[in-house]
């Protein structure tokens, strides 16, 4: 039975009687749609929620692992016909099952010893770098396991080590001072969505301030119902950039910029006087630079490319944004969006589902390039790191001359070249 702590059950229960069981979820859901599985799907979640409550089945580990096969993409949110906050939903039952039924090792292992802790998650980052270098030959991304998963190769260095703290803005006087958080997708995977970011918010006019003691923005732990560890890195990272004093902050990762927003106020709530300062000083990025895109057009260089967008879910489903990276894309000279089917539908990324059900995630990934691959196009973009990566990788195992980019490094392609 689920039992009341830190998270309001009258709460939950309100959002799950409002359930029709239409099914209409059926539809957007990745995993049901791979599985057939009506547990995974969003109405057999509900089904199970309200069992839990009334007693009939106790929590236990194969229910933890149902919760854990959501991508948490939020599709069944936004095509719910009564609008149930399934956001809600989802990350209050793991955090209820990680109190009940507990964490595997790995995941507390995850969290609570290298999340929460930088020095010791750069220390474990360097050994596996290290050994990547003797195992990879130089020109291989990705190596492929036969259990299905994909292991990305690391940059050499974290992107932190190598980015000033300030970046001077292109004009004088600036705008204003942007604090940028890097996420740790870009710190450790993709420096070059954030070094793009960082280059256009300085052609746009502002100053960039990239404090180097931010840390993980905390939703892996929020996301797995670790709230301990997320309220921890989530308040470290708002004193960081209340400290810095800058007018605005933002980030070119989806996720983390969804965390700020959202994830951070079911943390805190509108009642914490830093959290509610914090958030007041966090646009999303995308939006942020299509308001200033006119004083950019005299400097963009004709890039002739056909451009199709993968919907970041954290992106579109959790903050309602589909507008801007197409209006960014449009924006550059010679550039022709061309859209895709099922634009909205998860890339199969999904942070630790990844790892935990590779072939499932591998599947979803393949079904989205296949829809990519039947437009023609040369480039697909996307708003999150995490997409890229997985579909950048997808593009590697299949072989295929597709470039994955984000729209600012598309921006800032144009205006370098």
């Amino acid at each position: 039975m689920l039992v009341e702590d830190q998270i309001s059950i009258d709460d939950l229960i309100q959002e799950l009687d409002r359930c029709t069981n239409c099914g209409l979820c059926h539809g957007i859901c990745p995993v049901y749609l791979m599985t057939g599985d009506e547990g995974t799907s969003a109405r057999g979640k509900i089904n199970l929620l309200r069992a839990l409550h009334a007693g009939e089945i106790e929590p236990n580990w194969h229910i933890v692992d149902v919760f854990n096969q959501c991508l948490l993409c939020y599709g069944c949110q936004s095509v719910c016909p009564v609008g149930i906050r399934t956001e809600k939903l989802w990350i209050t039952a793991r955090e209820i099952l990680a109190r009940q039924v507990g964490q595997t090792l790995a995941k507390r292992m995850a969290f609570r010893g290298f999340l929460s802790k930088p020095g010791m998650l750069k220390f474990a980052l360097g050994v596996i770098r290290a050994f990547q270098w003797l195992l990879f030959p130089k020109r291989v991304q990705y190596k492929h396991l036969p259990s299905g998963l994909t292991i990305p190769r690391l940059s050499s260095r974290t992107l932190l080590d190598d980015l000033p703290e300030r970046v001077p803005a292109a004009i004088d006087p600036p705008l204003g001072r942007v604090g940028y958080f890097v996420g740790c997708m870009s710190n450790y995977l993709l420096p070059d969505i954030a070094r793009s970011a960082i280059q256009v918010l300085s052609k746009l006019g502002y100053e960039v301030v990239i404090p180097h003691d931010q840390i993980c923005c905390g939703a892996p732990a929020f996301n797995n119902g670790d709230f301990q560890t997320a309220r921890k890195l989530a308040r470290w990272n708002i004193d960081v950039f209340l400290r810095a004093n800058v007018d605005m902050i933002v980030t070119a990762d989806a996720t983390c910029g969804g965390a700020f927003t959202h994830e951070y106020e079911q943390l805190f709530g509108e009642d914490d006087s830093k959290y509610r300062e914090f958030k007041a000083r966090c646009p999303q990025i995308l939006t942020l630079v299509t308001q200033r895109l006119d004083a950019l057009h005299s400097e963009m260089h004709p890039m002739k490319e056909h451009v199709t967008i993968h919907d970041s879910c954290h992106l579109c489903h959790t903050q309602g944004i589909t507008d801007a990276p197409r209006q960014i894309v449009e924006a550059i000279p010679g550039m022709e969006l061309v859209e895709k089917i099922r634009s909205d539908h998860c890339c199969g990324f999904g942070g630790s589902f990844m790892v935990m059900y590779p072939e499932v995630s591998d599947s979803i990934t393949s079904k989205r390039m296949e829809e990519a691959v039947k437009t023609g196009v040369s480039t697909l973009v996307s708003s999150s790191p995490g997409c890229i990566l997985k579909l950048k990788e997808q593009a590697d195992r299949q072989g295929l001359d597709l470039r994955v980019l984000h729209p600012l490094e598309l921006l800032d392609r144009s205006l370098k070249t």
